[in-house]
């Protein structure tokens, strides 16, 4: 079974993106693509446990993932 960190991952690479240029076109840091791509939340000093992503993380990453893999194809976003 494919995991949601494995497919965002082979999505951008099949897109031929690095993490830096994907970095770029969402918004969202190095980092944070990053800790998406190996499907927990960064370690923290304070917090110990639980460190998978939430639902609605996946859910915002996917839709600016979404909006990239749109203009790639060329089909630019108009309000």
């Amino acid at each position: 079974m494919t995991t949601e960190h494995d497919k965002a991952r082979f999505w951008r690479e099949a897109k031929s993106l690095t993490l830096e240029q994907l970095s770029a076109l969402t918004g969202y840091s190095v980092s944070a693509i990053y800790w998406f791509e190996r499907g927990v939340t960064p370690p923290s000093r304070k917090a110990s446990g639980d460190r998978s992503i939430a639902g609605w993380v996946w859910q915002r990453y996917r839709a600016a993932c979404a909006g990239v893999d749109a203009e790639l194809a060329g089909r630019k976003f108009k309000w």
